[in-house]
């Protein structure tokens, strides 16, 4: 069984025991447990439930495995003929999740 669901403002497509990066979300330690229930898709074993916009009662229980910080992004910016030359980096923070069920 696959899900589609909204996480940190990104569709993913998730099904029991794959491990998803996704961005940070506060509150959470590695080996909490909790449940998301925007759940947009489900489908599997022969049927498909599509939400209006989110499954009635379709939940999914996510494992906290791991935190981080992803590569760096470099940001560069000029002017021409202005001598005008900056340069910003960022790392986004991101928490890996074990998806561990789906409930339809």
């Amino acid at each position: 069984m696959k899900a589609i669901l909204e996480i940190g403002g990104k569709q993913v497509l998730v099904e029991p025991g794959v491990k998803i990066r996704t961005e940070e979300i506060p509150d959470k330690e590695i080996g909490d447990q909790f449940e998301i229930e925007e759940v947009l898709c489900i489908y599997g074993n022969g049927k498909t439930q599509i939400g209006t916009p989110h499954v009635k009662g379709a939940k999914v229980k996510f494992t906290v495995t791991g935190r981080g910080r992803g590569t760096k992004i470099d940001i560069r910016t000029y002017k021409r003929r202005k001598a005008y030359k900056r340069t910003k980096g960022h790392r986004q923070n991101y928490i890996e999740l074990k998806v561990d069920e789906i409930i339809a």
